[in-house]
């Protein structure tokens, strides 16, 4: 397993919940999900996934858990 880059950790670092939500939905492809979107949940700190998101809704209640499985686990 490989440590994710310096700009990567800090672009993760630089996040919102909201962010990171609109991301995980938006990357839909098994390609990406493997290539981008896996290294960046593995990058984000812990403390993001307990932080409430700006419109107040819980991130499980905005994510599908069959269509963003892996974002969804990471919140959990």
């Amino acid at each position: 397993m490989t440590e994710p880059s310096a700009p990567q950790q800090l672009k993760a670092q630089e996040l919102s919940v909201d962010d990171l939500i609109t991301h995980i939905v938006s990357t839909t492809s098994i390609k990406d999900i493997s290539a981008t979107l896996l290294p960046l949940l593995r990058a984000i700190p812990s403390a993001t996934f307990l932080s409430p998101s700006e419109s107040g809704l819980d991130p499980l209640e905005q994510l599908e858990p069959d269509s963003h499985s892996l974002g969804y686990l990471y919140f959990m």
